[in-house]
């Protein structure tokens, strides 16, 4: 139930006419916030979120029911999106534990099974924070809560951890961008939960505040069913040459990337093997391992890291049995 300023004395009046109020149309589920999106109100339910627009009624509540969305929200930060400098784009954590987009009225799901296993397992939703920001033509939704980040690329629709250095969590909280009028938006700027400085969130920095960005990606696992393999090479293809000469020496002048592997499905990995980057514009081979054993009975996944700071780009990776394979 929502209450109005009676329409004789004006919208920033004090006074409230007890009988301008709209209750919830299709389900009696209260309500968590509004969001403002395309025009629209939109009213955020536990069970539903219903679609109001302002019809400019002349007696009782200015806004009128439209439409009804079947997806609640599970809490009330857990929302996000919508506005100009975002291209309108919305994304929640819903009622049934799945993160939706709107698309039209139509709330489609975008979350992988591994993100919904989370939502289902988190102990206090209460915590689930979400934010947008953009970064080198990239969109970005952000979810976090007290024990992890994970953040959504609008552009491309793939889903990655967003961790921060020695943290559970991303230090990231509260993005919003600054500049003129949309589309002249220059800057995304963000509050820092450890700090508790305003950063801005750009392409160009390759540490959060002094501490590393670590990068790391795993493979799926490598099999040859029920048989295990002899894994003799496996090779890394990155674009060569990434060090900077005048960075510092040697995270920056020549780079290094961590290769380690397990055989147990990601239960235990090995020690890392450290390979070279390329210091700048030095073509070299591509980073590779050499005899490294058998594979277990679920295969063989491979974990790369790499937490100098440096601009990495990363193509695929090609497993041999063979040493004298190229």
């Amino acid at each position: 139930m929502w209450p109005r300023s009676e329409r004789g004395a004006g919208v920033n009046a004090t006074t409230i006419n007890p009988l301008d109020i709209a209750t919830a149309e299709q389900h009696p589920d209260g309500l968590l916030r509004p969001v403002p999106f395309r025009g629209y109100m939109l009213l955020c339910g536990t069970r539903s979120i219903e679609v109001w627009s302002n019809s400019g009624n002349p007696e009782g509540f200015p806004f009128s029911w439209s439409h009804t969305i079947p997806s609640g929200l599970l809490s009330q930060h857990a929302i996000a999106g919508g506005t100009d400098e975002f291209a309108e784009i919305l994304l929640w954590v819903s009622d049934d534990k799945t993160v939706r987009r709107l698309d039209g009225y139509e709330p489609t799901v975008v979350s992988p099974s591994w993100l919904n296993r989370r939502l289902s397992a988190l102990q206090n939703q209460h915590t689930l924070e979400a934010c947008v920001y953009t970064s080198a033509g990239h969109k970005f939704w952000q979810l976090s809560c007290d024990e992890w980040s994970v953040a959504f690329d609008v552009t491309t629709g793939k889903w990655s951890e967003r961790n921060s250095y020695l943290q559970k969590r991303s230090r990231i909280t509260q993005a919003f961008p600054i500049g003129d009028a949309f589309p002249n938006v220059t800057k995304w700027l963000c509050g820092d939960m450890l700090s508790e400085k305003l950063q801005e969130i750009t392409a160009d920095a390759l540490r959060e505040d002094g501490q590393p960005l670590v990068w790391m990606m795993e493979s799926g696992e490598v099999k040859n069913f029920p048989n295990s393999i002899q894994v003799a090479r496996a090779d890394f293809d990155f674009v060569p040459g990434v060090g900077i000469a005048t960075g510092d020496d040697p995270i920056q002048t020549d780079p290094s990337v961590e290769i380690s592997w397990s055989n147990d499905g990601g239960l235990k990995w090995s020690r890392p093997l450290i390979r070279k980057l390329g210091r700048q514009q030095i073509a070299q081979h591509p980073p590779y391992v050499l005899n490294t054993g058998l594979s277990g009975p679920r295969g063989r996944r491979w974990r790369i890291t790499i937490s100098d700071p440096v601009d990495v780009m990363f193509f695929g990776a090609d497993q041999k049995a063979d040493v004298r394979a190229t």
